[in-house]
Order: structure tokens, then sequence, then C-alpha cells
């Protein structure tokens, strides 16, 4: 083959490759869009606009709009005022454990305090209380259950109240006269008689009681003075105000 014919077999190919090349490119432009012309279905998204461009458009929008989030954060911490050192941890709600100072929980009703529990800052102690609707005097504090326990003891046997008899008849002289029953009680320490009779069979006549004390942890004591020689017997009592040990 001479060089003639081998030149116009490398013209044809080139041009061959141009026209390819031109149908090509006029292919592609043929099927391309702008984004504003390529419908979109908004059902799902929420999105207002129903093509590609507008959707993206709005994407950015609230992408970058902080005006909703800003308002939100600054009611939040409004909460938080002055440092504070406590937070929520699991189920528990820390108050003041990072805090050297005194902390307190405060509950309000209408904007006035009423109720407060803090730790004493200078003992080992803890304290509750409750105030007046004024926010400043102490006010009454209920404790509503059934039953209220102090240190696992029901408060309605915290303290109790029982009868104690003299047991035996006691055969007294004209004077001074003392009698004495065995108040103690397991598990209890009396504090105090709120109550005796000794007033069986005309007694109240013939003795004139003075004092009722308490002896000790075990002994309840009733003086008094005996106009003439009695019997008392073995049913008189005291009522003993215990407080549980």
């Amino acid at each position: 083959m001479d060089m003639k014919k081998i030149k116009i077999i490398l013209i044809l190919c080139i041009v061959m490759l141009f026209v390819s090349s031109m149908v090509s490119v006029m292919a592609v432009s043929a099927y391309l869009y702008n984004s504003n012309e390529v419908s979109y279905n908004n059902n799902a998204s929420g999105i207002t606009s129903s093509n590609v461009q507008g959707a993206i458009d709005e994407l950015y929008e609230h992408a970058t709009d902080y005006t909703n989030m800003n308002t939100r954060v600054s009611a939040l911490e409004g909460y938080f005022k002055n440092n504070p050192t406590s937070y929520f941890e699991g189920s528990a709600l820390r108050v003041g454990i990072n805090s050297s100072s005194n902390s307190s929980l405060i509950l309000y009703k209408n904007g006035t305090k009423r109720l407060q529990l803090w730790p004493y800052e200078s003992s080992d102690q803890a304290g509750i209380q409750a105030y007046a609707s004024d926010g400043t005097t102490t006010g009454p504090l209920n404790l509503i259950g059934n039953p209220i326990r102090i240190n696992g003891t029901s408060i309605n046997d915290y303290f109790v109240v029982e009868t104690k008899t003299l047991g035996t008849d006691t055969s007294l002289s004209t004077g001074f006269i003392q009698l004495s029953f065995n108040i103690s009680k397991s598990g209890y320490t009396p504090i105090g008689i709120v109550g005796y009779n000794l007033n069986n069979r005309g007694l109240a006549d013939k003795v004139l009681i003075s004092a009722v004390l308490v002896d000790g942890t075990s002994n309840a004591s009733i003086y008094g003075q005996a106009t003439t020689n009695v019997t008392v017997y073995s049913s008189a009592y005291v009522n003993v105000l215990y407080r549980k040990s």
C-alpha cells in the first residue's frame, strides 16, 4: 500500500472520530436538565418545593437558620443560674454535689418558698423546714403515709402509751407514802407518766397525791400523804409514755 492511500485512510479515521465525538456531545446535551426542571415528590419530607433545586435551597435555609434554636437554648439557659453544681445522673438528681457551700432543695408555690431540705454546714445533720404562706415564718409540716417510719419504726410505734399496774396489794400507813411501779418495756425508754388511778374502794378520800415521777428507766414512783392506814390494791395503775429506744 502506498503512502497516498495510507494518508487517505488516516484522514478518514480522524474525520469519523470527530463526527462521533460531536454526535455524543449533542446526545448528552439533548438529555441534560437544570435542577429546577427536575420534579421532586415532597409528600414524605414535608418540603414545600416540588423541584430538586427548590428542595435543596429549603434544606440549606433550614440548616443555616439558628433563630429557633437560639431562642430555645436561651430559654433553657434561664433555668441554670450562678454556676449551678447540680445535675441529673441516671434516675438521681444530685444537688450541690461539687459545691463546698451549703446546698438545699427548695419547693415553691405561687412564687413563695414553702419547703426547704438542706444539710447543716457545721454538723452531721440535715434539716427539713416548712414555711407559712408568707415564705419566711415556720409553717406546719404534714407527713402523710401509712405507716410513716423513723429508722424503720412506724411513727405510730415510736411513741406509745402503756398501762402498768401495781401488781400486788400494798398496805400504807398514815403519813408519807411511796408506791413503786415496774414500768420496764423492752425496746422502749419511759419518758413520763401521763395518767394514774388509785381511786379504788374509796381510796381517793384517804390519799393526797403530791407527785408522780419516773425513777430511772424501770420504775415509777407515786408520792403522797395518807390520812389513815389504807390498802392500795393490785389494780392501781399508771399510764406511761414510752419512746422507741
